[in-house]
């Protein structure tokens, strides 16, 4: 209970983050939380000093919590984390310094100069609050000001001590631990962010690396021949079906181009037509294309003169790119027409891969029925595997999404390579949930299609946000359109007063 008010609390001081990155989320909670405290204890700092007598002080405190709370309201509003963190160090350097000045730490002995341990806390909170840049300039102002007090101290100016005597010793003991307690929480809080950081690359890193073993997997594994090119045309993945096939182990042709037995003329595959772009390979190889789908890949039928025994052979080919598109290497796959293998290891062999996918993944037959459903949808959707296997995949569609999901499936059957659309399905515990699914046709050693793969992407918390994105256009669009009927009444009656007003001088008499 306790935690879930101390939750309740910080979000009505910070407002909703759910739209903003983790790491700035992060960053506004300590500021608010950081102003939170600068606003309470500057009128409690504010009381001590009216306690004592002591002039401005109060005054100056009480200013201070004023500005700290109004900050607080500021950032809730516009979420600006670097501005209201720059705010809340300038208010707590300005306090800092009238209270030495007026205390008398600026420019003689005693136990008043224990304050200054508190520039310090200031330095600290000013790296960690807005980053390098702008803790390096809060810390030469520090310096600055620093050295005008040695300087004061050297030449003899004197300031009244306002501090009674009998508490002096304390007050400035006081003030030193609680800045040593301050900077032992900056310090908790530097070391808790570098771990999370820490945490997060090993967390990228297993992810990177568990990415590269499964592709790796997938492609030693898979039972159709298949290879990777670079963007020079030299080969980086031949996979053990290319081996069976060729009888060319993987170091052999790593590095090197293409085995000339894959090459339809001058030693070059389609493959390798493919880096020269879409465009020139469509309209090379356009009397062969079978099929393409809308991520480049194409599918083509097609004579290799060089291929060990002769015959023809059905090739897959895909650009692979990066963020931007560029293109980035290509990979082929070969199937020779007519070949007939026994289909019973291949079959396990590619459900174990399908099995060790981290993506929920699940195998639609020509039925309709789900024949294989991992473990990752399992982990992800909360239905069984014993559940889901015989059942239609509808079940899990939401209604509104389930005539698009049967025409995507029946698009696979039909010799679509690849389809791609956006469903919303619904977990075991009834939660809708938003999944970017990627079709694939399941073939047998024959080329036939037997079933239809489809790989789950989770986009839930993207739809979240694009939702309250939308809801904020809606929301500005609204007040734009108020703004404009404002200004649009105001025209006419400014024109109403002007016509009023050309009326009296031309007649003399009040207009009406």
């Amino acid at each position: 209970m306790t935690r879930w008010q101390g939750f309740s609390m910080m979000n009505l001081l910070t407002g909703d983050l759910r739209a903003l990155r983790k790491d700035i989320s992060y960053k506004i909670r300590i500021l608010t939380s950081f102003l939170a405290i600068l606003s309470i204890f500057s009128p409690l700092l504010g009381i001590f000093y009216l306690y004592i007598q002591a002039p401005t002080l109060p005054g100056v405190c009480f200013a201070a919590g004023v500005v700290a709370f109004l900050s607080l309201l500021g950032l809730r509003r516009f979420k600006k984390a670097e501005v209201f963190a720059n705010l809340g160090i300038f208010v707590l350097w300005a306090v800092l310094l009238i209270i030495r000045w007026k205390t008398g730490a600026m420019s003689a002995p005693g136990p008043e100069l224990l304050t200054w341990v508190w520039n310090t806390v200031m330095i600290l909170l000013a790296v960690y609050l807005t980053g390098f840049l702008w803790g390096s300039i809060w810390a030469s102002l520090v310096f600055v000001e620093s050295g005008f007090a040695a300087l004061l101290y050297k030449t003899g100016h004197h300031i009244d001590q306002i501090i009674p005597q009998s508490m002096a010793a304390s007050y400035g003991l006081g003030a030193y631990l609680l800045a040593l307690l301050t900077v032992l929480l900056i310090a908790f809080l530097f070391e808790k962010e570098r771990r999370e950081l820490i945490e997060r690359d090993q967390e990228q890193a297993e992810l990177i690396e568990g990415s590269r073993r499964y592709v790796e997997n997938l492609l030693s594994k898979t039972p159709v021949p298949m290879f990777v090119i670079d963007k020079n045309h030299k080969v980086i993945q031949w996979n053990r079906a290319c081996e069976e096939m060729t009888g060319i182990a993987p170091n052999e042709i790593l590095g090197k181009r293409v085995w000339k037995g894959f090459a339809i003329e001058e030693g070059r595959t389609f493959a390798d037509e493919l880096l020269e772009g879409p465009d020139n390979f469509k309209s090379k190889h356009g009397d062969k294309i079978i099929s393409q789908s809308e991520s480049g890949s194409f599918v083509l039928e097609t004579y290799l003169p060089n291929f060990k025994d002769g015959g023809r052979v059905l090739v897959n080919t895909a650009p692979i790119t990066d963020s931007d598109g560029n293109i980035k290497g290509a990979i082929q796959c070969i199937q020779r027409v007519g070949s007939v293998q026994a289909e019973g290891p291949a079959y396990i062999s590619e459900l174990e891969i399908i099995e060790d996918s981290p993506c929920p993944t699940y195998v639609v037959d020509k039925k309709g029925r789900i024949s294989f459903w991992n473990s990752a949808c399992e982990k992800r959707f909360g239905h069984s595997r014993e559940l889901m296997e015989g059942r239609s995949p509808t079940s899990l569609v939401a209604k509104q999404s389930r005539t698009k999901f049967r025409e995507a499936i029946s698009s696979i059957f039909k010799g679509v390579s690849a389809v791609s659309r956006e469903f919303k399905y619904y977990s075991v515990d009834g939660e809708p949930m938003y999944v970017r699914a990627e079709l694939f046709p399941r073939r047998n050693e024959n080329g036939k299609i037997v079933g239809c793969m489809v790989v789950n992407t989770d986009i839930t918390d993207l739809k979240v946000r694009s939702a309250m994105l939308q809801r904020a256009l809606i929301q500005n669009k609204e007040k734009l359109k108020s703004l404009t009927e404002e200004y649009n009444l105001l025209k006419r009656n400014i024109a109403s007063f002007l016509r009023k007003k050309e009326t009296e001088k031309e007649t003399g008499y009040p207009g009406k």
